[in-house]
């Protein structure tokens, strides 16, 4: 076995910060690494950034970026020459699954240049997931390290996630992709370009969210006062790159079948099985039509309760388990010592911590992972691998990290 190393501070961040010269590939939608860039440069680093797309280059005002508007089987080669010249030590990415940060990771590898690899942060809101490599399903580091600091070491940035800055902020960036297509007419973007799309998606989401609300939060008042034996289900949503790259599962939907079957032949007769939808997946129109004609075919629509609002970490603890394919949702599982299932691969999907026998038998079988063990999970988990930041923040408030 090989023996971690120590360490009293992000790993990945100790790397950025012994950095001599970075560059930043493509980030979140928005200022953040701007923000990154001041970061950089006030620690006297080299800071390059190539741009991929029009709105890449409107959201890079701090500095004159380099353009890529080649193909994409000529990028490899155009990454490996600007690292080359620029001498990077460091590259920096956010979504590791993109084709182009997919490819710049195998060819920093090859070069033996660092990568630092950003996502949405394992713990909401206020953080923001730096891992060396990879992240999620791709992660090695708590393979790698082993927390030896002081155990609180990091708390949530101040400036929560705010959803109407992160709406504004794509909004702005597709925009500029279509206005900016001549620029780049061979990019190949990770999803739906049109701003219209996501226009109509927002403005869905967000009649689904208000018009749900106080109906959601009554039927979760409801189910707790009746103290229901409940298990949860935290949706995900067709987009997420962590249902197609880590796990076996074509669709949400071919998951919800194999899911419902098992609780209706297998599940606590009592016991009743609640679906919550994924914040980003509410423009889609979720998940009720379908999950109501899969459990009425099974005799157990009568123990269903979806909503498509709802106060998660109160649904996860006051739940006999959570069944997932690989949410962050787990990682709250875990903090709240409920026992959790997972169906996909995921980060927290360690022996101890979660059910490892087949989820016919987790109806009954499960028990919570023992307290020490999920404590020192977590706390590995928070301090080798986050960092106290938002992701959507206004470029005015910079980035602290001390």
């Amino acid at each position: 076995m090989i023996s971690k190393q120590k360490v009293s501070e992000n790993p990945a961040l100790a790397v950025l910060k012994a950095s001599k010269t970075v560059l930043l590939l493509q980030g979140p939608v928005g200022p953040f690494f701007d923000r990154l860039t001041q970061w950089l440069t006030a620690k006297n680093k080299q800071v390059h950034r190539i741009v991929f797309s029009g709105g890449d280059l409107h959201d890079c005002q701090a500095i004159n970026p380099i353009k890529f508007a080649g193909q994409l089987d000529e990028w490899s080669t155009f990454f490996v020459t600007q690292c080359v010249q620029l001498k990077v030590d460091v590259v920096v990415l956010f979504g590791q699954s993109r084709s182009y940060h997919q490819q710049a990771l195998q060819a920093a590898n090859q070069l033996g240049i660092q990568v630092i690899v950003l996502e949405e942060g394992y713990f909401r809101p206020g953080f923001v997931t730096m891992e060396l490599d990879g992240v999620n399903g791709n992660s090695s580091t708590l393979d790698r390290f082993s927390w030896d600091g002081v155990p609180e070491h990091i708390t949530s940035a101040t400036d929560k996630h705010p959803f109407l800055n992160s709406t504004y902020f794509a909004a702005k960036h597709y925009a500029h992709m279509l206005l900016g297509h001549w620029q780049f007419p061979s990019y190949e973007h990770h999803r739906h370009r049109s701003p219209l799309h996501y226009f109509g998606y927002w403005m869905y989401s967000w009649f689904r969210k208000w018009s749900h609300l106080k109906i959601d939060m009554r039927k979760q008042k409801q189910l707790l006062d009746s103290r229901a034996y409940f298990y949860f289900v935290p949706l995900q949503f067709e987009g997420d790159a962590q249902l197609r790259l880590f796990s076996s599962y074509s669709s949400v939907e071919e998951f919800l079948s194999k899911l419902i079957r098992s609780f209706s032949i297998h599940a606590p007769k009592p016991a009743m099985l609640v679906f919550r939808e994924h914040p980003h997946g509410r423009g889609m129109g979720g998940y009720r039509s379908f999950i109501r004609q899969i459990a009425k075919s099974y005799g157990v629509d009568s123990r269903i309760v979806y909503l498509v609002e709802g106060d998660t970490p109160v649904l996860v603890k006051h739940s006999a388990g959570v069944i997932t394919i690989n949410s962050t949702v787990g990682v709250r599982a875990l903090k709240s010592q409920v026992p959790l299932k997972v169906m996909g691969a995921a980060i927290y999907q360690r022996p101890g911590l979660v059910f490892e026998g087949e989820l016919d038998e987790f109806w009954i079988k499960s028990i919570p992972a023992k307290t020490e063990l999920s404590e020192d999970f977590v706390l590995q988990l928070k301090n080798l691998t986050q960092v106290p930041v938002c992701g959507y923040a206004t470029r005015n408030i910079p980035i602290d990290w001390r």
